[in-house]
């Protein structure tokens, strides 16, 4: 239900519809929740955090962002221009720096949000070193970006997972922009060493 929208839309409007089913899914079930998100709905859902701090805090136990865009995605758009224009509308805010400011505040200068981010908040960072590691679907987009000499897990560049201060916890594993989230179609992992690293990032 909560990503329903996420690729055709964009952040200003994702960022509502999440913080709604968030509310919602406590209420269904009454305990507090660990919330994985993935890329572009990172950013949404840091969005959402901020605009209802006092709300979400206490709902939320966790919140691990997976590969997060946070200074954009600039050669997500460069690669697939064409493509995601029609059938991702919403890639637009992945522009470089479109959205650098805002996280900043969110994630160093908001003061009501520093102790939560400090303790409940885990940025999980990836990259490949090797072209024969990344799923087929990445490669091109891989190779665009290594050819200007930049790490990248296929889709995000390493440096533009993270903001300039880290006042969040922070790891980053060997893993490509489709590795834990999408199948063995679109994935060199296979299911149990997928299901390992969640299971230790969970623990």
């Amino acid at each position: 239900e909560i990503v329903k929208c996420m690729i055709k839309k964009n952040i200003a409007v994702n960022n509502s519809n999440i913080g709604k089913n968030i509310v919602n899914l406590y209420k269904n079930n009454g305990q507090k929740i660990i919330l994985f998100c993935h890329s572009k709905a990172c950013l949404e859902t840091l969005f959402a955090l901020s605009k209802d701090s006092s709300s979400f805090i206490k709902i939320i136990q966790k919140v691990v962002l997976v590969q997060p865009p946070l200074k954009g995605a600039p050669y997500l758009g460069k690669t697939f221009n064409k493509v995601l224009d029609k059938s991702w509308p919403g890639v637009s805010c992945l522009a470089k720096d479109h959205y650098t400011k805002e996280l900043e505040n969110i994630l160093i200068y908001n003061q009501s949000l520093n102790p939560f981010i400090e303790k409940n908040l885990l940025i999980i960072k990836s990259y490949k070193e090797s072209v024969k590691d990344v799923s087929w679907i990445l490669r091109v987009p891989y190779l665009i970006i290594k050819s200007v000499g930049y790490n990248s897990d296929g889709l995000v560049r390493y440096k533009d997972q993270s903001m300039r201060i880290e006042r969040y916890q922070h790891m980053t594993l060997n893993l490509d922009h489709s590795d834990l989230f999408c199948s063995g179609k679109f994935s060199n992992l296979s299911t149990n060493a997928r299901s390992g690293i969640i299971n230790n990032i969970l623990n």
